[in-house]
């Protein structure tokens, strides 16, 4: 892996809202915040004293997350859950076979002691071993777990947005993401689905997500706090498989082929990158350093998944 240096100079650069990316610009003075990755090219960026902050981390700064109530607040939930039960699971869980979701499936049954049913949703590009990680993992955790793909047609849709080097992940919610899971809500009768989401959600742990179909969504991985590193070691101890993806996903080969398009196309990686890794530094997911060398490391993936998007 190289980096190139046309992607390291972050001061030449401007964005196009438009077609949400960075557009190559010369003799721009931009500026970057003093704690993530985002710039005056991005964003709206407040100067304090000699310093530049982004509106999300002055936030942050400004609202400190009380780890040690979050972390009480949530035991409460997860006991209301338990006594609201009405039938043979607590919950349902959107298990995506990603480290994030192992981890979090791993804490809701061997820490918080919840049965939830597990369900995932192929969208037609889940490697095999994202596939087999999830098996082996609900057989581990013995747990029950449903399995469905989408239509032919969802995944030509995604097919042809990542061949256009567009990013999928803007679109999932509204093509299959919201449908499928309403109805495994419909079918199960259960009101409040568990995700492997990393971070807390302004300040929460349970956000709404009517078009869900649910009264709530709880996060039970946010509330652990952990580094990127300890929440791979969480999945590697239940015998979870690295599938070597590229871009931030681990369960989804369209992410990194999306990007890749994108990088080669633009000459410059796509500001969802940059969002996307600048939310995790100011979270403690990342240290900026490594965020930084993540988003300036050149991505190349093989020609056999690259196809798949031909």
């Amino acid at each position: 892996m190289s980096e190139r240096s046309d992607w390291v100079h972050m001061h030449l650069l401007t964005y196009d809202v438009t077609n949400k990316r960075h557009k190559s610009e010369t003799n721009v003075n931009i500026v970057e915040c003093k704690v993530c990755l985002l710039n005056s090219a991005t964003t709206r960026l407040t100067k304090i004293n000699s310093d530049y902050y982004c509106e999300e981390c002055l936030n942050l700064i400004n609202n400190p997350v009380d780890k040690n109530k979050i972390q009480s607040d949530w035991n409460k939930y997860v006991q209301k859950i338990k006594l609201n039960r009405a039938g043979k699971y607590d919950v349902l869980f959107a298990f995506s076979g990603g480290k994030d979701s192992v981890a979090a499936l791993h804490f809701i049954v061997k820490k918080y002691g919840l049965n939830p049913l597990v369900f995932t949703v192929d969208h037609g590009f889940k490697s095999e071993t994202v596939i087999n990680n999830c098996i082996n993992i609900v057989n581990l955790l013995k747990v029950d777990w449903l399995l469905t793909k989408v239509t032919d047609e969802i995944k030509e849709k995604l097919r042809n947005i990542t061949k256009n080097g567009d990013l999928p992940c803007l679109y999932c919610n509204e093509l299959w993401k919201a449908d499928y899971f309403r109805n495994v809500v419909k079918l199960t009768g259960i009101n409040v689905i568990f995700t492997g989401g990393d971070t807390l959600v302004n300040g929460n742990f349970e956000i709404p997500k009517s078009e869900w179909g649910v009264k709530s969504v709880g996060l039970p991985l946010a509330v652990q706090f952990l580094t990127e590193e300890e929440i791979y070691n969480v999945a590697y101890s239940v015998g979870w498989i690295d599938p070597k993806l590229k871009g931030w996903d681990t369960d989804c080969l369209a992410v990194g082929a999306s990007l890749h398009k994108y990088r080669n196309q633009n000459n410059i990686y796509h500001v969802e990158e940059l969002k996307h890794l600048s939310h995790r530094i100011r979270h403690g997911v990342l240290e900026k350093e490594d965020a930084r060398k993540k988003l300036l490391t050149e991505m190349c993936i093989e020609p056999e998944i690259l196809k798949l998007f031909e």
